[in-house]
């Protein structure tokens, strides 16, 4: 059975933040994600596998992403050797936060 996770987004500069919860239970399993428009949310199911060659990222320890405001965020949980679902859950991305505005 696929687990879901908990996909948060907050907005930074420049881009977009992830929390997911719960943690990766343990050293078997690590955590990419995919951007995409809307309409073109990808569909996982267990044992998928989820290769950077199909457009899937490894998730930065930081959590740290670039996307546009509306976009949608899947982030899977899979295994190290072969890439295969065990988890997924998505978000909604927020805008990022606009640079600073110097003054004259």
């Amino acid at each position: 059975m696929m687990r879901a996770l908990t996909v948060t987004a907050t907005a930074r500069k420049g881009g977009q933040t992830f929390a997911v919860d719960p943690e990766t239970p343990d050293g078997n399993n690590s955590r990419r994600y995919k951007i995409t428009d809307a309409g073109k949310t990808p569909t996982v199911a267990l044992g998928d596998v989820c290769a950077q060659a199909d457009g899937w990222q490894d998730l930065p320890a930081s959590g740290q992403v670039t996307g546009a405001a509306g976009q949608v965020a899947t982030v899977v949980e899979c295994t190290n050797s072969g890439a295969q679902a065990r988890a997924v859950g998505s978000v909604t991305l927020p805008a990022p936060t606009p640079a600073s505005v110097g003054t004259v």
